[in-house]
């Protein structure tokens, strides 16, 4: 958890307020059980990111493209076919 306190910039701020500026189709993916950043931040990003797609895993934590590949790469691939 320390670990991952320290990775936070000091102008975390500064950058999430350029969120809005993010003008590229986006994908969000989220594993509902995550224990690192709790899941309530995916719907953020999905909230302050235009154009944005927010797609949730189930049984899955912090890393769905290793812990649920079978279910991550379609969202992707169907995301980049819809673009």
């Amino acid at each position: 958890m320390e670990t991952g306190r320290q990775i936070i910039p000091p102008n975390a701020d500064e950058l999430v307020a350029k969120f809005k500026d993010i003008n590229v189709p986006t994908l969000i993916i989220w594993g509902l059980q995550d224990k690192i950043i709790d899941p309530i931040v995916g719907t953020l990003l999905d909230e302050a990111i235009p154009n944005s797609t927010l797609k949730w895993i189930d049984q899955c934590g912090h890393v769905p493209q290793e812990e649920m590949p079978e279910a991550t790469v379609p969202l992707v691939l169907e995301f980049l076919a819809s673009l």
